[in-house]
C-alpha cells in the first residue's frame, strides 16, 4: 500500500488514489495534532498516523471522518512567524547613562582613585571623572535619541617618559555616544573630525550591543548592558572601549583598549598603559548643589 509524505509546502502533488469529496487542511504549526471523528490527538514530529500518511515538518492535520481524501488542498504557510519581530528585542533605555547629578562614583584605575561626578549647565551636561593625576571631563547634550559629545577635556601627567598631556578637543558636530533606546544587538556610528590646538583628525566611532552581564565589585552586585565602542583615529591611534552600564548608576566597569603606533606606542605598552580600567568600588549619593565642575 502506497504511503503519503506530506510536505509543507506551497503545492502538495498527490501520486496515490483519491475517491471522497472531504477536503484536507494543511496549516504549518510548532506541533502536529490529528482530528478523527472530532477527537484531537496531539503528536510529535515525524510520527506516523496511519499505514497511508507519515507526517512531517510539524503541521496539524484535520482529517474527515473516513481519511479519504478531495482533490481540494489548502496551505498556509506560516514560516515567517517564527521570524523574531523587531518589537520583541530587548529595549535598554536611558537610565543606563543617566548623568545623574545626585550621584558620586568612585573608581580604581591605572592613575589610582577617581572619582566621578555630574554637573549641568543650561542645556549641557558634564561628566568629570577626576585624579591626582588625572582629568577627563566630557561635556554633552542629551535627547530622546541619544547621547552626543560636544568637547573633551583630558589631562594626563603620570610617567617622566610620556610628555604631560593637556588638550581640550572639539569636534566638526556633536558625535553621536550612544542611541536612546538601545536594543538587542544594535549597532550604530558615527563620522567626523576631532580638532585640538588647530589640527583637524579625522574620527570614526562604531558602536554596538554586546549583551547583559553580571558585575560584582566593592559597590555591590549589578546586573549591567555590556556595549563596546571602536574609535578608528586618521592620526594612528585605535581605541576600543568596553562599558558596563547598570540602570539608573551609569558605568560601572570600564576597560580601554589602546593601539597607538610610533614610539609613543611602545613606551605606553612598556609602561603598561595601552590597557586602560576603570572599576567601581563606592557609589554614594550627594548634595546637587556642590557638583560645580572646573574645566580649566
Amino acid at each position: 500500500m502506497n504511503r503519503l509524505q506530506l510536505i509543507p509546502v506551497i503545492v502538495l502533488f498527490f501520486f496515490v488514489s483519491i475517491n471522497a469529496q472531504d477536503t484536507l487542511q494543511i496549516i504549518n504549526s510548532d506541533s502536529l495534532i490529528k482530528s478523527i471523528d472530532s477527537t484531537l490527538v496531539e503528536i510529535s514530529d515525524s510520527s506516523i498516523v496511519d499505514s497511508n500518511l507519515l507526517l512531517s515538518d510539524s503541521l496539524i492535520i484535520f482529517l474527515s471522518d473516513s481519511l479519504e481524501l478531495s482533490d481540494s488542498i489548502n496551505v498556509v504557510d506560516s514560516l515567517s512567524q517564527e521570524i523574531p519581530e523587531e518589537d520583541t528585542l530587548k529595549i535598554y533605555g536611558r537610565e543606563y547613562f543617566p548623568l545623574s547629578q545626585k550621584l558620586k562614583i568612585t573608581y580604581d584605575s591605572n592613575f589610582d582613585e577617581i572619582i566621578s561626578t555630574v554637573s549641568t549647565s543650561g542645556d549641557t551636561v558634564t561628566l568629570a571623572n577626576i585624579g591626582e593625576d588625572f582629568k577627563y571631563v566630557q561635556s554633552f547634550f542629551v535627547n530622546d535619541s541619544g547621547v552626543y559629545i560636544v568637547k573633551t577635556h583630558q589631562y594626563v601627567d603620570i610617567s617622566f617618559f610620556i610628555p604631560t598631556q593637556n588638550s581640550h578637543v572639539t569636534y566638526s558636530e556633536p558625535v553621536f555616544r550612544m542611541p536612546f533606546p538601545m536594543k538587542e544587538n544594535q549597532t550604530w556610528e558615527w563620522h567626523g573630525f576631532d580638532i585640538h590646538d588647530a589640527d583637524t583628525n579625522a574620527i570614526s566611532f562604531y558602536g554596538k550591543v554586546v549583551g547583559e552581564e553580571k558585575i560584582v565589585n566593592d559597590a555591590g552586585e549589578f546586573d549591567c548592558l555590556r556595549i563596546e565602542i571602536y574609535v578608528d583615529s586618521k592620526e594612528g591611534t585605535d581605541v576600543t572601549i568596553h562599558e558596563w552600564l547598570a540602570p539608573n548608576v551609569g558605568v560601572v566597569k570600564n576597560e580601554i583598549d589602546i593601539d597607538a603606533k610610533g614610539i609613543p606606542g611602545l613606551i605606553q605598552k612598556f609602561l603598561g598603559l595601552d590597557k586602560l580600567y576603570f572599576r567601581m568600588k563606592a557609589i554614594e549619593e550627594i548634595d546637587e548643589s556642590n557638583t560645580d565642575v572646573n574645566d580649566e
